[in-house]
C-alpha cells in the first residue's frame, strides 16, 4: 500500500508540474489570483510570483505533510494524535502503526495536490475572461471534494486505530 500511495503522489506531482509548465504561457503578466465569493477578481500578482506561489503550495505543503507524518511520530511520539496512542505505539505494534501513519500522510498529500491542480486550472480559465472571473461553483465543488476526502480519510484512520477490546 505504501509504494502505491507514493507512486500516486509522484504521479500527481508530475502531472502538476506538467500542468503548471504547460499553462504558464496562457497566464497574463498580471494574474488574477484572488477572488471574492461571487468569483470576481480582487487580487493580482505578477505571473512569476503566482507560479512560484502555486509551486510552493502544490509541492511544498504536501511534502511538509509527508515529512511531518514520517518524521514527527518517530522522534516525538507524544505529538501523535490517535486513540489509544500508548497501545498502538507499543514496541510490538510501533512499526506497523508508523507505516500506517506515513501512508495517511502521503494520501493526504495526494488529496491536497489534486485540489491544487484543480484550483490552478480554475485560475487559468478565470484569467481568459475579461474581467477575470473564477467559476465559483466549480471551486466550491473542489472544496467540498477536498473536505469530504479529508473526512473520509480521517474516518478510515479512526477505524484503523480504534481502541482495542
Amino acid at each position: 500500500m505504501r509504494s502505491l500511495a507514493v507512486t500516486l503522489l509522484v504521479a500527481l506531482f508530475a502531472a502538476a508540474a506538467a500542468i503548471l509548465y504547460a499553462t504558464s504561457d496562457a497566464l497574463p503578466t498580471q494574474v488574477a489570483s484572488h477572488f471574492d465569493a461571487a468569483g470576481h477578481a480582487n487580487g493580482y500578482m505578477p505571473r512569476s510570483s503566482y507560479l512560484l506561489f502555486m509551486s510552493l503550495v502544490t509541492f511544498g505543503v504536501p511534502l511538509l505533510i509527508v515529512e511531518a507524518t514520517i518524521v514527527l511520530p518517530r522522534f516525538v511520539p507524544r505529538l501523535v494524535r490517535i486513540p489509544a496512542r500508548d497501545y498502538w505505539l507499543a514496541q510490538e505494534r510501533r512499526a506497523e502503526t508508523l507505516a500506517s501513519i506515513a501512508i495517511s500522510g502521503v494520501l493526504t498529500a495526494c488529496l491536497l495536490t489534486g485540489f491544487m491542480i484543480g484550483v490552478h486550472l480554475l485560475v487559468v480559465e478565470a484569467n481568459t475572461r475579461s474581467p477575470p472571473k473564477i467559476d465559483s461553483e466549480l471551486l466550491w465543488v473542489l472544496i467540498i471534494l477536498l473536505v469530504m476526502g479529508m473526512l473520509a480519510w480521517q474516518f478510515f484512520r479512526w477505524r484503523r486505530f480504534r481502541r482495542p477490546g
